[in-house]
């Protein structure tokens, strides 16, 4: 998917790309392989740690770590200036941030060609159609006392009102790209999984050992069989 997109924005080894909510670098380390440097960032601290940790496992020398959110994005244009960036890359982490405020951010800092791409990398586990996403859903209903509907804005309606976002932000060349594979996945994943989708208000600390409970009984729905996730990827994408 990676070599799909920057071959699609012409983005090579002396580009500059822009990672947001890189999270423990899913997208950012691998980017790194294909452009100059990546400006990871990442507001969570802990998540920051892991990602400098792995890069520096994995001889990574060109992903710049920044503890920042999505709000600290036009503070960048600054000091990198205006088009200086080839490639924004979002994944898995729109639904958190104000995707208008992005998407005119990112138009300052892309130079002409560049552009921003919002992945989505699979829908939550929990509407799967599988026995143990069923399960798990179940469980999270029961957990939190309301339908367990939320899509992360990996539905149809939010990747619309995505593509007109980008088109108002100034990105008149709007597409869309599907891929899909499947994946093994285990406990550990799925806990984690929903960790990075529910707030702490949702599961505090001090009741993370029940959670993790429940999550794992809720799986025993799969009888010992592998946990077998259906991954569609989707990769909207905005040229300037």
């Amino acid at each position: 998917m990676l070599d799909d997109l920057v071959d699609r924005l012409g983005v090579g080894p002396d580009a500059l790309a822009i990672d947001l909510g890189a999270g423990t670098g899913q997208v950012a380390v691998p980017l790194a392989a294909r452009v100059g440097t990546v400006v990871a960032m990442e507001p969570e601290p802990a998540m920051a740690v892991l990602l400098r940790r792995r890069t520096t496992a994995e001889q990574v020398s060109n992903v710049l770590t920044l503890l920042a959110s999505d709000h600290d994005l036009p503070a960048l244009t600054m000091p990198l200036g205006k088009g200086a960036c080839g490639l924004v890359t979002v994944a898995n982490a729109l639904h958190w941030m104000d995707a208008p405020e992005v998407f005119r951010a990112c138009h300052r800092l892309l130079r002409p060609g560049g552009g921003v791409a919002v992945i989505a990398h699979g829908v939550p586990l929990w509407l799967g159609e599988t026995d143990w996403a069923r399960s798990l859903r179940a469980f999270l209903e029961s957990w939190t006392g309301q339908p367990a509907s939320g899509s992360c804005g990996t539905d149809d309606a939010t990747r619309q009102q995505r593509e007109e976002q980008l088109r108002r932000a100034g990105f008149a060349d709007v597409s869309l790209h599907v891929d899909r594979y499947e994946s093994t996945v285990d406990a550990d994943y799925v806990i984690g999984h929903l960790y990075s989708a529910m707030s702490e208000s949702m599961v505090p600390a001090k009741r993370r050992p029940q959670f993790e409970d429940g999550v794992r009984r809720s799986l025993d729905a799969s009888r010992g069989q592998p946990l077998v996730e259906e991954v569609p990827i989707t990769v909207l994408i905005g040229r300037r």
